[in-house]
């Protein structure tokens, strides 16, 4: 077929609805001057893929179809060979992916009743294809491929003799490595519509890779939500999403007996009146945006996307390490030194004392007492209090020598016992910020701030430890 005609057989082709790898999907009217008392779905085989494979594949694709006798698949039309294509009966409504977008954008309701309903529909039209000889499989059930008609009614397409690639979404383990294919991978992907229907998106949403997600089939996220949400379903929906396909349900027949169950539980199904809303939601939407189907379901109803194990680990990094690092002076022993003038002042207050028979500043001479620095070793000089003398404001009588002797003989005994003596020519009401600390209070502050340190090393060491239980587990959840 050129590329710009627009007829196959009698039908005239209005549109392009899809595009795949070999063939394209268009719909056609109702042909005039024929039986045929529908629109058409015209299937045509790419201008690059002609060959005479594809050729057979179309045309064993229109044979099987033909052959369907059930209701959930379309009736097959006409097969023309000359013009590489084939027409089957068009589905007046929207597939399951398009039926949520509309679900979300017209606040329509979707009960468990309605998904129950749908979900025994799939899985009787798949037990009819189990049915034949030999057994058949579809290999790519999604949500593309369930239509949801206007009138209810639920219709199942996409089926390919010899292909059966499928969405990553809706790929079994075994499916998406390309181990093994059987009908225990078809009921992998009935059960992801069953889980997409429930939770409103698909499985792996959000995921980075979702081929690698797909290939171990790690659904927990999701079965653990419709645990939740649907308890009474959780039990269908996890035993048909095990990783492992031998613990799946040995027998369609046995899904379809649970699914009853359900139904029987909630019997009030609205599929009718979720087709009614799905064609007054068709005719409101214009095709071309109902068509681009990767961007219709708006992100506030799809999870975050879940960051790798590397993300995590630099999140709880970024978390502790401000903490971490409040604590690092005297995690690794960096004392602050004390600020002499500030500290001894607000340590120590009090006047110095005066000897007790003090020469008086006109007769000793002008000598002012320096400012004396404080060195380290000042600071590590052992307890040996000093004697602080009382002295008296110096009288008027200072000529006596009598007691400038005695005071020297008095110093010097003092001396000799190894006791202190501090002599200050000053008024009593002058404190001198030269002086001395107070030994005692600057041993209490240094008790304090080591009391301080050893609990801040006691906190650094827990957060550390809670630090590395929370990584383990983070690294045994993601392997396991």
């Amino acid at each position: 077929m050129p590329e710009h005609s627009v007829n196959i057989g009698p039908f005239i082709l209005d549109r392009r609805i899809n595009t795949s790898e070999d063939r394209a999907l268009f719909f056609a009217p109702r042909a005039s001057g024929t039986r045929i008392p529908f629109d058409a779905a015209v299937y045509c085989l790419n201008h690059t893929h002609r060959e005479t494979q594809h050729q057979f594949a179309l045309k064993d694709d229109f044979l099987r179809l033909h052959s369907f006798q059930h209701p959930i698949f379309p009736k097959a039309i006409q097969l023309y060979e000359r013009q590489f294509g084939y027409a089957r009966e068009w589905i007046e409504g929207a597939s399951l992916r398009e039926m949520l977008v509309m679900i979300h954008q017209s606040k329509t309701l979707l009960p468990q009743d309605t998904i129950y309903d749908i979900m025994f529909e799939i899985l009787d039209g798949y037990a009819f294809l189990q049915q034949q000889t030999p057994a058949l499989l579809h290999g790519r059930i999604n949500w593309d491929h369930v239509l949801l008609g206007v009138d209810g009614r639920i219709y199942m397409i996409g089926w390919r003799t010899h292909s059966n690639k499928n969405l990553f979404s809706f790929s079994s383990p075994e499916q998406a490595t390309g181990t093994f294919l059987d009908w225990r991978s078809d009921q992998w992907s009935i059960g992801a519509i069953f889980a997409s229907l429930l939770l409103k998106e698909s499985l792996y949403t959000g995921r980075p890779n979702p081929e690698y997600a797909a290939s171990r089939g790690d659904v927990t996220h999701w079965l653990d939500r419709i645990k939740i949400a649907y308890p009474a379903a959780y039990r269908v929906v996890s035993k048909m999403l095990h990783p492992a396909a031998g613990e799946r349900y040995g027998h369609y027949s046995y899904i379809v007996r649970d699914i009853n169950k359900l139904r029987e539980l909630y019997p009030n199904s609205k599929r009718m009146e979720l087709g009614g809303a799905l064609k007054d939601w068709m005719t409101r939407e214009p095709q071309q945006v109902r068509q681009d189907l990767d961007i219709l379901i708006p992100n506030r109803i799809l999870p975050q996307a879940e960051p790798s194990l590397q993300q995590h680990v630099l999140e709880v990094t970024e978390q502790l390490e401000p903490e971490i690092e409040s604590y690092i002076e005297v995690t690794q022993f960096n004392t602050p030194k004390f600020q002499r003038s500030v500290a001894i002042s607000s340590l120590d207050t009090r006047p110095e004392p005066l000897l007790e028979n003090a020469v008086t500043a006109s007769s000793m001479g002008p000598s002012p007492i320096e400012h004396l620095d404080i060195t380290e070793v000042s600071e590590e000089v052992e307890s040996k209090v000093p004697v602080r003398v009382k002295a008296h404001p110096p009288t008027a009588d200072t000529s006596n020598e009598n007691d400038i002797n005695d005071t020297v003989k008095t110093n010097d005994a003092l001396q000799e016992n190894n006791h202190p003596t501090v002599i200050s020519n000053e008024p009593e009401s002058v404190s001198s910020p030269a002086t001395s600390p107070s030994f005692d209070t600057y041993s209490l502050a240094e008790s304090s701030l080591i009391g301080e340190t050893f609990q801040a090393q006691q906190r650094a060491i827990v957060l550390m430890i809670v630090n590395g239980l929370m990584l383990l587990a983070l690294i045994w959840k993601v392997l396991f």
